[in-house]
């Protein structure tokens, strides 16, 4: 497991319990997420989305993380220093940040196009089209080249904006009504709406190491 950032409070939330020493070890706090273990992709790949965007803050039992003003997320694989988020504080001037996505889409459906080729997003197709176009008929837009596709593998939230809440729940809903966690295409439709919360900078402005092999 990558070390946790120095000198700042970091949390690993797992649902597997087996995790916890390596973390410890790590100098992480573990969060022990009460959700099966499952060995199919897609529904672990979904289980995380409920930190990711947020959702264990309407949980009580998480409530003195509402004493934070800033939370950063990382996927797991993201060794993210302490260098990482002193720039995530200097840059953030909107209650949302994030980075752009690592390859250039000129509209979301070349995204999707791209993301079925892994299973886990192709089984559920069919409900990420007809949700594209509901999406389009109601006034959203497809065009890549003014809004760029989000890399979600790094967020920074100021949760204490209530617009901010509003634009997870109503992320996170429309992934469950899907089925799929493939969160990069949700969050460009969205986000529409939220473009006066939502910071996106280029990657290579804050770019920590990726570990493909981090387990």
């Amino acid at each position: 497991m990558l070390k946790a950032p120095e000198n700042r409070d970091c949390y690993v939330f797992s649902n597997n319990p087996g995790l916890e020493q390596a973390a410890i070890d790590a100098g992480w706090k573990f969060i022990f997420v009460d959700v099966p273990l499952s060995d199919d992709s897609a529904e672990s790949s979904f289980q995380t989305k409920y930190v990711k965007f947020l959702q264990f803050l309407n949980d009580p039992k998480y409530s003195y993380f509402k004493k934070y003003d800033r939370i950063i997320i990382a996927d797991h694989k993201i060794e993210l220093q302490d260098k990482h988020i002193n720039q995530i504080i200097e840059v953030q001037n909107k209650p949302i940040l994030i980075r752009d996505y690592p390859d250039v889409r000129n509209n979301i459906f070349e995204e999707a196009a791209l993301s079925f080729l892994q299973e886990r997003y192709r089984r559920f197709g069919s409900q990420t089209m007809h949700y594209l176009w509901r999406k389009l008929n109601e006034g959203y837009e497809e065009d890549c080249k003014g809004r760029p596709v989000c890399w979600t593998s790094l967020i920074s939230y100021c949760p204490g904006d209530p617009k901010v809440k509003q634009f997870l729940d109503e992320l996170y809903a429309d992934l469950t009504h899907i089925g799929t966690s493939q969160c990069q295409i949700v969050w460009f439709m969205v986000s529409q709406k939220y473009t006066d919360i939502i910071q996106i900078i280029p990657r290579k402005d804050i770019a920590p190491e990726w570990h493909l092999d981090t387990m």
